[in-house]
């Protein structure tokens, strides 16, 4: 029934998870237009766009609905393989977060945003083969997370840190080990 779809759309904007509003509401909306309802077709539309507007202000503070809507923003990216705009734009919300009044939430959950952050920066450079690079947020996302007291979430972000750094040093020492083998083998 589209009024209990409306009535969802209304209640995951409320709940402020901006990333089930938006693959929520795009099968919702093309319903709505399907049937000629162009009219709620824009209303739902604009109250998704206006959420977004809201939770990534052009200046100020993000909430943790910002930063979970520029994570899959990256994400996004990431399965396209734009690793490039990728990584800029989790720069970007590193950079961002480490302002004063970055984000407009602080504790346990702030941290662990940051370390997930720079977690996701550190998968992304070494996926662009940037190992060099991946090691420097990685290795900060790690210090971060031994500033957090040991609660069950913060085990899991460090263990997932711990695995990808363990994959960025396989393959820098795998370039490693290639370079030199063929440094031994050149004539030159």
């Amino acid at each position: 029934d589209l009024g209990n779809m409306g009535l969802a759309l209304d209640f995951i904007l409320e709940a402020e998870d901006l990333v089930s509003a938006i693959n929520y509401g795009r099968p919702y909306t093309r319903i709505l237009e399907l049937l000629g309802l162009m009219g709620e077709a824009r209303r739902a539309t604009e109250q998704v766009q206006q959420a977004t507007r809201q939770a990534i202000p052009q200046e100020g503070s993000l909430g943790h609905p910002g930063v979970q809507l520029l994570w899959n923003q990256a994400d996004h990216l990431v399965d396209a393989g734009e690793l490039a705009p990728a990584s800029t734009l989790l720069r970007q919300l590193v950079d961002r977060m480490n302002t004063q009044g970055g984000l407009n939430y602080i504790g346990l959950e702030a941290d662990l945003d940051r370390a997930r952050t720079l977690l996701r920066l550190g998968r992304v450079l070494r996926l662009a083969h940037r190992y060099d690079a991946a090691t420097a947020p990685l290795r900060r996302a790690l210090e971060l997370l031994d500033e957090v007291e040991p609660e069950a979430s913060a085990q899991k972000e460090r263990a997932e840190l711990h695995a990808e750094m363990a994959e960025t040093l396989i393959a820098i020492v795998t370039v490693a080990l290639t370079l030199a083998a063929a440094v031994a083998v050149s004539p030159w």
